[in-house]
C-alpha cells in the first residue's frame, strides 16, 4: 500500500508454492472512494515487483501539480524477464504501461527540476524521460 494525499493504492495478490501469484488486483482510492480497480489476468504471469528495493506500488507526484499519480512495477519472471509499469493518473484515470524490456529502469530528477524522471539503466545514449499518465491511455 502507498498513500500520498487523499489518494491510496493498493496491490494485493495470493502467493502459491511455485510459479507466480495468482488473484493480483490494483485499487486506487482517492478520498476513501474506490475509483480504480484493475484484476490482472493469472496468464500474464505477473509477479510483483521492479526497482530492488522498493515496494511494488507507489503514489508519487510525478508530475509537479501537487497531486498524487500511482506507479504499479510487475515483473514477468523466467529467463527472458521483463519489467513492466503501470502509470495511473486518479484525477483523469488515464492509465498507460510501459515496458521496461528486461533491463528495468531507474527515478532520478535528472534535470534538476525537483520532479523524478526515469531512464533505463544502461549505457546506450537514451536520453531520461518523465512519465506523464495524461501522454497515452490503455
Amino acid at each position: 500500500m502507498s498513500e500520498l494525499g487523499p489518494v491510496r493504492a493498493e496491490f494485493s495478490y495470493t502467493t502459491r508454492k511455485e510459479g507466480p501469484p495468482t488473484d493480483l488486483v490494483q485499487r486506487i482510492f482517492d478520498g476513501g472512494a474506490l475509483i480504480v480497480e484493475n484484476v490482472l489476468p493469472d496468464d500474464r504471469f505477473l509477479y510483483p515487483g521492479g526497482i530492488v528495493a522498493e515496494a511494488s506500488v507507489k503514489a508519487l507526484d510525478l508530475d509537479g501539480d501537487g497531486k498524487a499519480e500511482v506507479i504499479f512495477d510487475l515483473y514477468t519472471g523466467g529467463a527472458h524477464c521483463c519489467f513492466n509499469t503501470e502509470y495511473c493518473d486518479p484525477p483523469s484515470r488515464a492509465h498507460f504501461n510501459q515496458d521496461w524490456g528486461h533491463i528495468g529502469y531507474r527515478r532520478e530528477d535528472f534535470d534538476g527540476d525537483g520532479l523524478p524522471s526515469t531512464a533505463r539503466p544502461t549505457t546506450s545514449s537514451r536520453a531520461p524521460t518523465r512519465p506523464t499518465p495524461s501522454a497515452g491511455r490503455r
